[in-house]
């Protein structure tokens, strides 16, 4: 084997060893010195896709009872969207607009800052998502055990 061959193996061991310790962080190194995790908020039935705005407000959207939330920088938690039709994963794309699967109505929807959606995609079993920088959306279809 060559030098070039040696230093390329070198080289994907050694991409494949970052990611696999990436992996297995401790959470601890999640956290920041001295700090322990916090309790934001309480009391949902069943919590679900957070996602971060440029601004670094938290939402997330309590399934079941159809509520998409805001944790402001701030700390303070406060209803951003009402009769979500059971909407879950949630991500912010690129145009600034939180996305969501909205399963009950089968949608994929776009929310707007006021809590407003337009519809993006119909007739669609969509649990979770991902924006690309392109704006592109792909999209899980747990029923058929798909990837759109």
């Amino acid at each position: 084997m060559g030098w070039r061959s040696s230093f390329a193996s070198l080289c994907f061991v050694g991409v494949f060893s970052v990611a696999a310790f990436a992996q297995d962080m401790p959470l601890s190194q999640v956290l920041r010195d001295g700090e322990d995790w916090q309790l934001v908020s309480e009391g949902h039935t069943f919590t679900e896709g957070p996602a971060v705005d440029r601004e670094g407000n938290v939402y997330f959207t309590d399934v079941r009872e159809s509520k998409i939330f805001r944790v402001g920088a701030d700390g303070k938690v406060e209803l951003f969207a009402d009769n979500t039709a059971n909407t879950n994963g949630l991500m912010f794309g690129p145009d600034g607009l939180l996305y969501g699967c909205r399963n009950r109505d089968r949608q994929i929807v776009a929310y707007r800052p006021d809590g407003s959606f337009r519809v993006v995609a119909e007739g669609v079993d969509s649990n979770d998502l991902a924006v690309s920088s392109a704006g592109g959306i792909y999209f899980t279809d747990p029923p058929n055990r798909q990837v759109w």
